[in-house]
Formats: structure tokens, C-alpha cells, sequence
């Protein structure tokens, strides 16, 4: 009989080889398998991702064998990506651009957060939030707006150019 220990290292090297290259401290952390299951002991097991299933926060992975009798189960598996994330250091307001002083680098585990979360400091330095923040909160890409470059009523002087002409 296939035992729940071989199952869980089953599934542990499949989600080793299917995070490799991850950014970030992967933990990975897999759920219980009953003890009761009668599986008939597999000549080589294999793990699997199931449709529409990735490897991020709660999931679940499957086992196969094909021979010498086919059987497959589920298991259920927690995945963390602990990575640094850029995080208010205090109180920030909506309009107000970001300097050194106003954020900060923590390790997060970034499965629980919406896409768009950053990083790298140097991509928020000099933008301006579109929204306030509380601090420890982290940074996201779609409340950065770049600073504007021209201000309405500057004179700005315009220089286009072709093969043998240009025009200011």
C-alpha cells in the first residue's frame, strides 16, 4: 500500500520544481492526507497541477499513477512567497510625492496581496500617490502616478526635425 509519507514527498518535490525560480523564500506547506486511504503501492507517482490551479496562497495538487493501478488523489497545499515589498513607513496622503523617507523594504508574503505589488524602492522615489496609505501597507504600481514633466501655461519649445528641414 502507497503510505501518506511517500505521498507528501511526492507532492513536496513536485512543487520544489514547479517554484524553482520563483522570486522570494518559497515555504510551501502541505495539508493532510487521510491515513484511512488503501492505495495500491505506485511504481512511480507523480505530481501534477490541476486545470485552472496555480501554486500561489491556498491550492491543491494532484498525485497520479498510471501502473500498476491507476489511481489519483488531491492534495491540499498552502503556498507562501516571502519577498521583500515596498511598504508606507507612515501615514502618506493622496498627491504627495514619495521620498526615501516616506517608505521602506519588508519581507511580505506576497501571495496575499493583489498583483502590482513593488518591490524595488528606486521604482516609487519621485512619484506621486493617487490614493493614502497607511503605514506598513504596501506599495502598488496602480497608485503611483509618474510626476508631470510640463505644467499647464509653461512655454515649452518644440523641435521636429526630417531628412533635410527642422521646424521649432
Amino acid at each position: 500500500m502507497e503510505d501518506a509519507t511517500s505521498l507528501r514527498k511526492t507532492v513536496e518535490t513536485f512543487v520544489a520544481s514547479q517554484t524553482d525560480g520563483q522570486p522570494g523564500q518559497v515555504i510551501a506547506t502541505v495539508g493532510a492526507i487521510d491515513n484511512r486511504l488503501r492505495l495500491p503501492k505506485c511504481a512511480n507517482a507523480e505530481g501534477f497541477l490541476p486545470t485552472g490551479m496555480r501554486l500561489w496562497g491556498n491550492a491543491t495538487v494532484g498525485v497520479r499513477c498510471h501502473e500498476p493501478s491507476p489511481w489519483t488523489i488531491y492534495v491540499p497545499i498552502t503556498v507562501k512567497v516571502m519577498a521583500p515589498t515596498v511598504v508606507a513607513a507612515k501615514p502618506l496622503q493622496q498627491g504627495q510625492t514619495l521620498t526615501p523617507t516616506d517608505v521602506g523594504v519588508q519581507l511580505s508574503d506576497v501571495t496575499q496581496f493583489p498583483a502590482g505589488i513593488i518591490n524595488d524602492i528606486e521604482q516609487v522615489l519621485g512619484k506621486t500617490l493617487t490614493g493614502s496609505m497607511a503605514p506598513g501597507q504596501p506599495v502598488r504600481a496602480e497608485l503611483l502616478r509618474a510626476p508631470l514633466l510640463i505644467k499647464s501655461g509653461q512655454i515649452v519649445k518644440l523641435i521636429v526635425q526630417g531628412g533635410t528641414f527642422q521646424v521649432s
